[in-house]
C-alpha cells in the first residue's frame, strides 16, 4: 500500500513536472513567436526606412542632378558627365554648342510667362525625341541650354544648329521661335567645363537679328575680347569715378540754312592705357552687366551741365539729345531721375532729347508706352534712333509719342544708291512731316548724300561729313563758324525750259 502510494506520488510529480515544462515550453514558444514576429516587424521596418531613404535620395539626386521644369540634366550633372565623356574617350573630338531662345524676352512679354515656360518645355521634349541618347544634352539655365556633339568635320555641329533651328521654328502659326548658337571645339579636353561653356557662350553672345547665320565658332580673337572684356569689368567703376568717360558733341545740321540746330550726346573713355575708346568698344558689354545705367546717369547729367553752360555764358541753348538703353525701362525710377537732373540744373526738358533704339518700341510692353507718355508730359523730346534697323513699323510713329525719327545709317545707305530706295525715303520724310515729325538722316559721310537728302525733302542730317564727334570747346568754336564755308548743298534753279508752255500772255 505504502509502495503504491510512492509509486504514484511519483508519477503525479512526473506527470507535473511535464505539465509544467510543456506549460513553459508553450510560454516560451509564444515568447519565441512574439519575439519573431516583433522581430519581423524591426525587419520590415528597416526595409521601409531603406525604401524611404533610397526615394529620399533619389529626391535629392533629382533635385541636384536636374532641371525642374523640364527634367532635362543640369549644369551639376552635364558637368560630370561631360568629364566623364572625354576622359573615356581621349582620342575623339567633340565640339560644345551652347544655345538660347534668343527672342524669349519678346514672347514672354506678348504672350506671358506661362507661355515662355511651354517653349522651355517644347525645347527640352524636341530634344530629347530628336536626339535621344546619340547626344549628351542639358538646360543649364533659366534659357540656356547645351549640347555635345561630335566634331570630325565643322559642319556637324552646324548641321545639329541648321536641324533644331528648322525644327523649332515652326511652333505654332503665332509664335516663332529664334535660336543663337555658340559652337566651342573641344581642343583642351583638361580645361574646366565652367571654361568650355564660358568659350561657347561668348561666340553665341555676337549673334544679332542681322547675322548672316544663328551660329558662330569660338576663335583666339574672341578670347582676347573675353580677356579685355573682364579687364574692362573691373576698370568701369574706376574710371567713372576718376571721370575718364568724356561727353563728345556730334552736331545736328540744318540742310537747308546750314545751322547747327541741335547735337547728339556720346561718351568716349579715355583709358589711361588703351587711349581713347569709341562706345563700340565698351557699350555692349556695359549693356550685358548693368553698368550702363550708371553710364547713362554720368551722360545726362554731362548733357544737362552742357546746356546750363550755354545759358550761363549767354549762348542760345540748342537741344542735345542723349541716348537711353532699353534697360531703363525695367527701372521705372529712370522717369524721375531725368525730372530731377533738368530742375536740378535748371534747364527746360525741352532741351533733352530722348533717343530710344528702334528696337526698344517692338516689346508689345504697356509699362514703355507709359512712360514714354510720362516723358513726353513732363516736357522732353522723344526720338526714335536707327529707324530702319529692326522691323519699322509704322506704328511707332502713330502709337508712341514720338517727335522725330532718325533714320539708321545702314538702312540710308542702302537705300540712296537705288531709286526705289530713294522712294521709300521721300516718303518716310513725307509721311513724318504730314504728322509733324521731324526726320534726321544719320551716318551722312559724302556730299552726294547730302544732296540727295536735300532733294527728297529731308532737312536735317547728322555725319562725319559735317563733324565728328567733338568735345564741348570744340563745338562752341564751330558753331560760332559758318557751316556754309564748307558745305554748299547743290540746287536748282528755275529757267524757261522748265515750262513746256507759253510764258508769254
Amino acid at each position: 500500500m505504502a509502495l503504491t502510494y510512492a509509486i504514484t506520488a511519483a508519477s503525479c510529480a512526473i506527470l507535473a513536472s511535464g505539465l509544467t515544462t510543456l506549460y513553459t515550453s508553450k510560454k516560451r514558444v509564444r515568447l519565441l513567436k512574439a519575439q519573431s514576429e516583433d522581430f519581423q516587424q524591426k525587419i520590415s521596418e528597416v526595409v521601409d526606412a531603406k525604401k524611404q531613404v533610397e526615394d529620399e535620395f533619389e529626391q535629392l539626386k533629382s533635385i541636384a542632378y536636374y532641371d525642374e521644369l523640364t527634367g532635362l540634366e543640369n549644369l551639376t550633372k552635364f558637368n560630370i558627365e561631360l568629364k566623364k565623356l572625354l576622359q573615356d574617350n581621349p582620342d575623339s573630338n567633340y565640339a560644345l554648342l551652347v544655345f538660347e531662345i534668343s527672342n524669349l524676352r519678346q514672347i514672354n512679354i506678348m504672350y506671358g510667362p506661362e507661355e515662355g515656360d511651354k517653349i522651355i518645355t517644347y525645347v527640352a521634349d524636341t530634344l530629347i525625341d530628336k536626339l535621344g541618347d546619340s547626344y549628351h544634352y542639358a538646360k543649364l539655365k533659366d534659357n540656356m541650354y547645351a549640347i555635345v556633339s561630335s566634331c570630325d568635320e565643322d559642319d556637324e555641329p552646324t548641321s545639329l544648329a541648321d536641324l533644331l533651328s528648322d525644327i523649332l521654328k515652326n511652333y505654332s502659326s503665332n509664335i516663332v521661335i529664334n535660336l543663337a548658337f555658340g559652337i566651342y571645339k573641344i581642343v583642351d579636353k583638361t580645361i574646366d567645363v565652367a571654361q568650355m561653356i564660358a568659350c561657347a557662350e561668348l561666340p553665341k553672345r555676337t549673334i544679332t537679328k542681322d547675322s548672316e547665320t544663328n551660329y558662330a565658332f569660338y576663335t583666339e580673337e574672341l578670347h582676347q575680347k573675353l580677356i579685355n572684356d573682364k579687364q574692362m569689368g573691373k576698370d568701369m567703376n574706376y574710371a567713372l569715378e576718376h571721370n575718364q568717360f568724356l561727353t563728345y558733341l556730334q552736331p545736328i545740321v540744318n540742310l537747308r540754312n546750314h545751322q547747327i540746330v541741335a547735337a547728339e550726346s556720346l561718351v568716349r573713355w579715355k583709358h589711361p592705357e588703351k587711349g581713347v575708346l569709341s562706345p563700340f568698344q565698351f557699350i555692349p558689354l556695359f549693356e550685358r552687366n548693368n553698368f550702363i545705367i550708371k553710364l547713362d546717369h554720368y551722360v545726362w547729367r554731362d548733357s544737362c551741365k552742357t546746356i546750363r553752360h550755354w545759358i550761363d555764358n549767354n549762348i542760345e541753348p540748342i537741344p542735345v539729345s542723349i541716348n537711353i538703353s532699353p534697360i531703363h525701362f525695367s527701372h521705372p525710377g529712370f522717369v524721375n531721375k531725368l525730372i530731377s537732373l533738368t530742375e536740378q540744373f535748371k534747364i527746360s526738358p525741352k532741351y533733352l532729347k530722348l533717343e530710344f533704339a528702334e528696337i526698344a518700341f517692338s516689346d508689345n510692353n504697356p509699362d514703355i508706352k507709359k512712360n514714354l507718355e510720362q516723358l513726353a508730359e513732363a516736357g522732353f523730346m522723344i526720338c526714335v534712333d536707327n529707324y530702319g534697323s529692326f522691323n519699322s513699323p509704322i506704328n511707332i510713329i502713330k502709337d508712341f509719342p514720338v517727335d522725330e525719327i532718325k533714320l539708321d545709317r545702314k538702312f540710308l545707305n542702302s537705300c540712296l544708291t537705288t531709286e526705289n530706295g530713294l522712294t521709300i525715303v521721300r516718303y518716310i520724310n513725307a509721311m513724318a512731316k504730314e504728322l509733324d515729325k521731324n526726320v534726321i538722316a544719320e551716318g551722312v559721310e559724302t556730299i552726294e548724300q547730302a544732296n540727295n537728302l536735300l532733294q527728297i525733302g529731308c532737312d536735317f542730317a547728322q555725319g562725319f561729313f559735317f563733324a565728328k564727334p567733338i568735345p564741348l570747346r570744340e563745338f562752341d568754336e564751330m558753331r560760332a563758324k559758318i557751316l556754309g564755308s564748307n558745305y554748299t548743298p547743290s540746287m536748282v534753279y528755275p529757267t524757261f525750259s522748265d515750262d513746256e508752255g507759253n510764258l508769254l500772255p
